[in-house]
């Protein structure tokens, strides 16, 4: 989906207000979106088992997004995309009265971090990116180190001992800003 230049320098206004809010470099925000989400701001993505796969991509059936399946551990990561912001409300609703996890919008919020009346809000990139902003300062004051919060976002509070994330991270901030300091 290509949302035009309107949409990209709403993305970049709320990213750099944030970043202007929190004292948290830009590049950060810039990275973590271009890792969850590829600057797509009407997507959101659960993980399932391989048996319920079917079953979950069918609540998307009358609706119009893309379903993309990736294979993800013994399940699926789906990804359910729109074109606009209602449709994608309507797909967060339906997984959410479903009783399924997932993650919405630029920086792939937990549904955990939000309720069912949230859904109008969580998919409007100042929201969205304010409400990423807020998860890693959590894990900043839960980890401590970059390298454990940046773990965090990614992972939850249930942290393990790879850095696989961190990793990928670290690799998209040198590609995109060079070394950073």
């Amino acid at each position: 989906w290509c949302f035009g230049q309107d949409m990209s320098e709403r993305i970049a206004a709320a990213i750099l207000s944030v970043s202007a809010q929190s004292g948290v470099d830009p590049a950060i925000y810039y990275t973590i979106i271009d890792i969850e989400s590829g600057f797509r701001p009407f997507i959101v993505s659960t993980v399932v088992a391989a048996k319920n796969r079917e079953k979950v991509s069918r609540l998307a059936k009358d609706l119009p997004v893309s379903v993309t399946a990736r294979r993800y551990k013994r399940g699926f990561i789906l990804t359910f995309e729109a074109g606009d912001k209602a449709t994608i409300e309507e797909m967060a609703r339906r997984l959410m009265l479903a009783g399924i996890g997932f993650d919405a919008g630029l920086m792939q919020i937990n549904s955990r971090h939000f309720n069912q009346k949230d859904i109008r809000l969580i998919f409007d990139p100042s929201y969205n990116i304010a409400m990423g902003s807020n998860v890693l300062a959590d894990c900043v004051a839960r980890f401590g180190p970059v390298e454990q919060a940046i773990e965090c976002y990614n992972k939850g509070y249930r942290l393990r001992g790879r850095s696989d994330y961190f990793r990928k991270f670290a690799s998209s901030v040198t590609r995109n800003f060079g070394e950073k300091k």
